[in-house]
């Protein structure tokens, strides 16, 4: 094990705020990486390496012409999990400080356990999510007998028959803050740990959300599961959870997890364009399924098509009012009722929508031209 600067630094920092006391961590070749005294950051210091060299307990320094590079003070060695990995040292010879020396050893190699834990944890995870994301991320038939083993080396049966979520943590507020930001990163991490609850269960970050893999079960069974987890996220931390499920098709194939995968993406996705919905499986999904394929030019230059002759505020206007229309399956009561005007007033816009872009937003035939141009408008 080797003492890293940068967690030395953190050490002598955090042991300072407790005790106010001026001292020194020094690796295995003698020299200062870290010390409350930043001047002899990088300096030699001769105690500490006779201390290492020839193994001794402690090295008590009364004056400062006996060791270059050292002051009058106590030196341990640092021991952790059975090895010296540098040295402490402790300025200062009077009662007070020879009496905590001691107490400050201690707790050095106690945050240097824990520091070191938490970077075996952190290279754990990197393996296992590097591991997932070639297999959920690459191709079916890279997933080959050593791969399978490699996954199993790390805790991870790709074999075991999973459906796939995707879920999003977000704030309805437009305005964010640090803290906002901060409490959404902590709500990721808790949705991690709730979608890796069971024993075969996974879960990986990604740049804007996180995928998991949970044992197979119905649509039922994953809706209860995504619902219980929106409302934890939001009681916790008064936040919304978009989740997106995949296809109940699948079967759990193992070779076709990247398939899968891509399904609760895309399912995901369908709800954060709008937000009228946090949770949609893929198939319920309709037009969603292809549109990721489109350009916003492409989509606007077929809204303006549509709305020919109109203005962004006229289309704006029929858009609200078709959608309410097409929502209450073209019932002009109603759709009156919700948009509170007359059931003739209604009659007025839709023959005006008519008059103005040529296509009857009441024909079956032309219906599907206006859905389209809909549902293009709200991913603008």
């Amino acid at each position: 094990m080797k003492l890293s600067q940068h967690n030395a630094y953190q050490i002598v920092t955090n042991i300072n705020e407790i005790i106010n006391q001026k001292m020194n961590l020094i690796n295995a070749n003698g020299i200062i990486i870290a010390s409350t005294d930043e001047s002899r950051i990088g300096t030699y210091h001769a105690g500490a390496k006779k201390l290492i060299s020839e193994g001794l307990d402690e090295l008590i320094i009364n004056n400062e012409e006996g060791y270059e590079g050292s002051l009058p003070g106590i030196n341990y060695p640092l021991i952790v999990n059975g090895e010296l990995i540098g040295v402490v040292g402790v300025t200062g010879n009077d009662a007070a400080t020879l009496s905590c020396a001691k107490i400050i050893k201690r707790m050095t190699e106690l945050l240097i356990q824990e520091l070191s834990m938490k970077e075996k944890q952190e290279m754990d995870e990197n393996i296992k999510n590097r591991f997932l994301d070639e297999w959920l991320g690459g191709d079916a038939k890279n997933v080959t007998k050593p791969f399978i083993e490699r996954g199993l080396a790390i805790g991870i049966d790709i074999r075991i028959p999973r459906r796939f979520l995707a879920m999003s943590v977000y704030s309805q507020t437009p305005e964010f803050s640090m803290d906002t930001l901060r409490k959404i990163d902590a709500a990721q991490q808790y949705l991690r740990q709730l979608a890796a609850y069971g024993s075969k269960d996974f879960s990986m970050p990604s740049s804007s959300f996180i995928l998991a893999g949970v044992s197979m079960q119905s649509d039922r069974s994953l809706q209860k599961m995504a619902l219980d987890f929106q409302s934890l996220i939001a009681s916790r931390f008064s936040l919304k959870t978009a989740i997106g499920i995949d296809s109940s098709s699948g079967n759990g194939n193992y070779l076709l997890a990247y398939r899968a995968c891509a399904q609760a993406k895309k399912a995901l996705h369908a709800c954060l364009r709008t937000h009228l919905h946090d949770l949609r499986f893929y198939d319920d999904l309709n037009m969603e399924i292809f549109t990721d394929e489109l350009s916003e030019t492409v989509k606007s230059e077929y809204v303006h098509k549509i709305f020919k002759g109109m203005n962004d505020e006229e289309i704006f206007k029929a858009v609200q009012l078709l959608e309410i229309y097409y929502d209450e399956e073209g019932s002009i009561s109603r759709a009156a009722d919700k948009l509170f005007i007359h059931k003739n007033t209604l009659q007025n816009r839709l023959k005006q929508i008519q008059a103005r872009t040529g296509y009857d937003p009441r024909s079956i035939r032309h219906s599907s031209l206006f859905y389209n141009a809909l549902h293009f408008y709200r991913e603008l």
